[in-house]
């Protein structure tokens, strides 16, 4: 029976090879699709008969879960509070165990170390997206966008540069569609076709849209003073964050640091267009470029993380747990 569930989608992840068979379940490695990192997903024999269609194995797996936790609390309850968290040499080796929120994001529930000063990733998935809409950069987003689009009716801008400046921000985005919608007057059909091909394309397959990427968010918090810059630093450093980081976040982020270099069709500077929350673009830029920082290798970069409540556990249906203990890269940026 395990066919039907090998190789099956849910959320922004799928199923593949089924690895390890029990008598209560079955183990299936599990890749997140947009950040192409890989879990295990262990369910239950039943549910894996009445071929799931998005898995839930909090009966399965939260006991395991409970024991976990326990082993951290008592890790993190063991050293002084005025001290550094240091693994122990030989000490014990606890697997690691991610809650699944929304069938789309990872959170960590059994670690016992976080990077110091960063931000949890679900901190920013309290920003509602539709907040992105009423936030003054968005408007000068949109603005810059129809100012650009609005050129290629006279080729002051080929359309190949248009493309490549703003593909990637329009493509499934709300200001795509509002593009879609709203396209400048004096564009040709076939200009405007070409457009609607891209706002349309699902070339990057699952992921956030730009008003859903943790590249808006942070922006969004920064702006409003929610987080500092050294604390975005942090944040893009350290690795339970950046396990969220998407390819879609990737591209967004070149997008978005693309505008503000200057143009000759531009009148203001691009500062002056996106106003000063771009300004933190560039620290993003940068923390992308970096894989982040290891533990223990870097342990004195990190602190100790107190072990997630019963409240916390529960609010979770699937857990998936990291496959090995060794460290595994992350998505970053080249530099070219």
């Amino acid at each position: 029976m395990t066919e039907n569930v090998s190789n099956r989608t849910f959320g922004w992840f799928e199923t593949a090879d089924e690895i390890i068979t029990t008598a209560e379940g079955h183990t299936f490695t599990c890749r997140h699709v947009p950040t192409n990192r890989t879990y295990l997903l262990r369910v239950s024999t039943g549910e894996v008969k009445d071929g799931w269609r998005t898995p839930h194995n909090s009966a399965l797996e939260l006991p395991t879960v409970h024991a976990t936790v326990a082993a951290t609390a008592k890790l993190y309850s063991s050293s002084p509070p005025d001290r550094d968290f240091v693994p122990e040499p030989g000490g014990l080796i606890l697997p690691e165990y991610h809650g699944v929120l929304d069938a789309r994001y990872l959170v960590p529930v059994s670690a016992v170390y976080r990077r110091r000063g960063a931000i949890p990733f679900e901190n920013l998935l309290s920003i509602p997206s539709a907040l992105v809409h009423i936030f003054p950069f968005w408007e000068n987003l949109w603005l810059l966008l129809t100012s650009e689009t609005s050129l290629l009716a006279t080729s002051a801008i080929p359309f190949d540069v248009w493309e490549d400046r703003w593909q990637h921000l329009v493509r499934g985005s709300e200001l795509g569609r509002q593009l879609f919608r709203e396209m400048p007057a004096g564009l040709s059909g076939r200009v405007a076709t070409r457009i609607a091909s891209i706002v349309n394309s699902q070339e990057l397959g699952v992921g956030p849209s730009l008003e859903e990427s943790s590249i808006i968010r942070l922006m969004i918090a920064t702006a409003g003073k929610q987080v500092t810059k050294k604390q975005v630093e942090a944040s893009l450093a350290c690795p339970f964050f950046r396990m969220n980081t998407t390819v879609h976040d990737l591209h967004y982020a070149v997008a978005l640091a693309a505008l503000l270099q200057p143009q000759e069709w531009l009148f203001q500077s691009p500062l002056e267009w996106l106003g000063p929350t771009a300004l933190i673009i560039p620290t993003i830029i940068d923390g992308l470029l970096a894989q982040p920082s290891a533990f223990p290798d870097d342990s004195s970069a990190f602190e100790r993380c107190p072990p997630p409540d019963e409240a916390t556990l529960t609010r979770f249906s699937l857990f998936l747990r990291e496959p090995e203990l060794t460290v595994r890269p992350y998505l970053t940026l080249q530099e070219t």
